[in-house]
């Protein structure tokens, strides 16, 4: 299964003012096409206040960019348009919120939790299975739901407090794949999202 962007597009900050409205507005969209072979998937990027989330979808999104380091207010909202090979074109979202929050409103219809920590700051790490077992609990289909746990900043090797072995071993036990990545130098970024996009389509295809 091949990639290819096609455009960039919308950019949202989010505050509690507005969630509830854009939520609303994409959940009927995603009910409307329910039936319809799947045009559209849904990501959430979670995980503590300042492992990179926001980077990580930035980079992504706009590879030849700099990253946006200014910060979230509520809950950040990205857009991408993607041609899959004989697929035609579909829309990637992307969301991520400031703090590592599930809200219920939003996991009914997420497709895909990427699960960021800071392969450098350990407390952002040992939070992640509270994070998994919130999201089984939420998901309208956790038989389905797509779970990646993703170790950013790895070019910081020198400060480096989580092992690559010991999130590999964290992603087993939960039954979810791991990958490496840095927003900084956009290592790995291109290639997981792809794959987390590809395992949505194989997934919710049967």
């Amino acid at each position: 299964m091949s990639f290819y962007d096609v455009v960039v597009s919308t950019d949202h900050d989010t505050t509690e003012h507005n969630i509830g409205e854009i939520v609303n507005k994409f959940s009927s969209k995603m009910r409307e096409r329910k039936k319809l072979p799947l045009k559209k998937v849904s990501i959430l990027v979670t995980g503590k206040r300042g492992v990179g989330k926001k980077c990580m979808i930035e980079r992504y999104v706009n590879p030849m960019g700099y990253p946006n380091y200014s910060p979230t207010v509520r809950l950040g909202f990205r857009q991408k348009k993607k041609l899959i090979e004989g697929g035609g074109e579909f829309d990637v979202f992307l969301w991520h919120p400031i703090r590592p929050l599930i809200d219920a409103r939003i996991i009914k219809f997420i497709q895909c939790v990427i699960f960021v920590f800071d392969t450098t700051n350990r407390t952002s790490f040992e939070g992640i299975p509270e994070l998994i077992r919130k999201v089984r609990q939420e998901s309208s289909f956790p038989d389905k739901i797509v779970m990646m746990i993703v170790g950013n900043k790895i070019d910081l090797r020198h400060a480096r407090t989580v092992s690559k072995k010991e999130a590999s071993d964290l992603a087993g036990v939960h039954k979810c794949k791991y990958k490496e990545v840095s927003s900084l130098t956009n290592e790995g970024i291109i290639y997981l999202f792809d794959e987390v996009v590809e395992l949505i389509l194989l997934t919710h295809s049967v």
